[in-house]
């Protein structure tokens, strides 16, 4: 039976047919992809897009390929090396010699796109990459666009429907630290297409109030941006997240995520501040969150499990007496600003002599860390 044009069934179908060929990869011991703390992510598949992540190229993606044919003689799809490109992160001359004269894939010289994305081996970079274009081609519509009859509200809609979706993808997609001159040719594009390249007669401030404060409910990029990397951390906090890259991120961490923004900076591992990732949403949480006062700090939520700064670390009998939480928290020892006695097993034993040593090393942890005594100003755990 034939199906309608823009019918919902056959992107299910193809899905479906496709799960198969994507579970095979994903559970061949031939292919090496990205470890994260729990699962070898091997490829990423959006429909017929399919990147593959391999760290060992050489010998993966011959078996790749088998894959891939395999599936193909069963089901009729076909992959046009011709078209596929690699991009190289880490292989040397000789590997990338070998795989040419294998495969008539295309190669990338510096940068690859992706569900239009560029990705590229220098991270930093990846930021310029994209919102340079970005900005470009929306400078280059609301040029287009401008002379045209709108009044105020429709350019805003304009800008709400067709510009804002394109900057959101970016935000969403890319979390790293945007540079405040990007921001700002944002606001400037926004200000010249809503007053059609006149002078303003409002401040833009104004214009992103809510119609009922009397302003144009004009997107602000620059609270989308923080809200972006806001939604990262509570991702970060739920422990029963499904997104992969929470499992890649941990790994990379080499630390449970939810302790990052409850850390002392000081204290911050080593690998939080060369991860560009984790380290633009952790500054940019301190940032707002001293701004907004969206915490005390320290903060309650203060993690004395995984905390660098508490070189001794926490003894698993002591902190099963305290909570059965995931991590042993400032909030847990201490109540109304004192130490809390420690209390009994379930058994009703006493704590041992090295439990009450580790206790005295929280209490010292406390006494050395700047500012303590601020955990007497609130009992609310945010």
């Amino acid at each position: 039976m034939g199906l309608d044009k823009g019918a919902h069934f056959p992107p299910l179908l193809f899905a479906l047919s496709l799960e198969p060929l994507l579970a095979s990869i994903r559970t061949n011991t031939e292919i090496d992809g990205l470890q994260g703390k729990v699962n070898c992510h091997k490829v990423s598949a959006y429909a017929d897009d399919l990147m593959f992540l391999l760290t060992n190229p050489v010998t993966s993606l011959p078996v790749v390929i088998q894959e891939l044919h395999n599936f193909g003689s069963l089901a009729g799809l076909a992959i046009n090396e011709e078209k596929s490109e690699i991009l190289n992160i880490t292989m040397t001359r000789m590997e990338q010699l070998t795989l040419k004269s294998q495969f008539t894939f295309r190669w990338c010289t510096d940068k690859l796109n992706y569900l239009g994305i560029w990705l590229c081996a220098d991270v930093p970079r990846i930021t310029k990459l994209n919102y340079d274009s970005l900005l470009e081609d929306i400078q280059r519509d609301l040029s287009s666009w401008s002379p045209k009859y709108i009044s105020w509200f429709g350019r805003v809609g304009v800008l709400k429907m067709n510009v804002l979706p394109r900057i959101l993808y970016l935000l969403q997609t890319i979390p790293l630290s945007l540079p405040t001159h990007f921001l700002h040719a944002f606001c400037k594009s926004f200000i010249n297409f809503i007053w059609a390249g006149s002078r303003p007669r409002l401040q833009f401030a104004i214009m992103c109030r809510s119609k009922s404060q009397g302003g144009l409910a004009l997107p602000d990029i620059r609270l989308y941006y923080y809200a972006a990397h806001l939604t990262r951390i509570l991702d970060w906090m739920s422990p029963a997240s499904t997104k992969q890259w929470i499992d890649l991120e941990t790994e990379l961490a080499a630390t449970p995520l939810w302790v990052l923004p409850w850390l002392i900076p000081g204290h911050l591992p080593h690998t939080c501040k060369t991860t560009l990732t984790l380290a633009s949403t952790v500054s940019i949480w301190h940032r707002l969150r001293i701004r907004y006062s969206l915490a005390t700090f320290p903060s309650p939520l203060l993690p004395l499990s995984h905390n660098p700064g508490l070189s001794g670390g926490v003894r698993s009998q002591l902190w099963d007496r305290f909570t059965t939480h995931p991590g042993l928290l400032a909030m847990h020892v201490l109540a109304d600003g004192q130490f809390k006695q420690i209390p009994l097993s379930e058994g009703g034993a006493s704590p041992t002599l090295l439990d009450s040593f580790n206790y005295q090393q929280i209490k010292h942890f406390f006494e050395i860390t700047s500012q303590w005594n601020l955990f007497n100003e609130t009992s609310n755990p945010l």
